[in-house]
């Protein structure tokens, strides 16, 4: 298989591996992003998936903007325990 370069006008494609190791999660965990259960865009060709390596891109972006970063609170405990003993 040729590699396609960008001059040819035709977008790189990546396997399931690459754009794995590019978003730095497991394969199967790809699959679960993967439309049509998840929002990243696959291409079929035969038997082989492959992904747009624009597309993997936009995912990421994308997702910057889904997930807000939160951090746990200080000095705050959740719960409450028991009573107090009375005197």
């Amino acid at each position: 298989m040729t590699d396609l370069s960008p001059g040819d006008g035709l977008p790189r494609l990546l396997t399931a591996r690459e754009a794995a190791e590019r978003l730095r999660i497991s394969e199967r965990s790809l699959w679960t992003l993967s439309a049509p259960r998840g929002a990243l865009l696959a291409v079929r060709l035969g038997n082989s998936v492959r992904y747009d390596s624009g597309d993997v891109l936009a995912f990421l972006e994308a997702a910057k903007n889904i997930l807000p970063v939160t951090r746990p609170r200080r000095g705050k405990q959740l719960g409450g325990g028991g009573k107090a003993a009375q005197v």
